[in-house]
């Protein structure tokens, strides 16, 4: 639910790229609605996931965005060494002060937790 708030976000900064771009988060919701993310690069995590993988069986480790300094240890521990993250590529349009969840409605709530079930299952995420 964030990341899809977020590319809504990003989309309005990026106005001149060819993602989908409205002014309301419900219009955005609307477009996803409409899409095959199962089969569109450009609107599924998934399928670049399985793309660069090859499937979640290929790997012994998932760094999550979410938690990524703690689910980085045990890399940093395998390679042998400590590295920084650096925060970039951030948008401008995100207002830290306001929190995802409340752009929802329960229809958006729905929508992403069906078009994203997949992603949603694997990962166990929930709203």
């Amino acid at each position: 639910w964030d990341r899809i708030y977020s590319c809504f976000l990003w989309s309005k900064h990026k106005s001149n790229s060819d993602l989908f771009c409205s002014d309301s988060f419900k219009e955005y919701l609307d477009f996803i609605e409409s899409q095959d993310v199962e089969n569109n690069q450009k609107y599924s995590i998934i399928n670049d996931f399985n793309w660069w993988t090859g499937g979640i069986e290929n790997l012994n480790h998932v760094a999550r965005f979410e938690n990524l300094e703690e689910d980085l240890v045990p890399i940093k521990k395998y390679l042998g060494r400590d590295f920084i993250i650096p925060y970039t590529n951030t948008n401008p349009l995100r207002d830290p002060k306001i929190h995802y969840k409340s752009k929802y409605t329960s229809y958006g709530v729905d929508l992403i937790r069906e078009k994203y079930r997949k992603e949603i299952e694997l990962f166990d995420y929930s709203f």
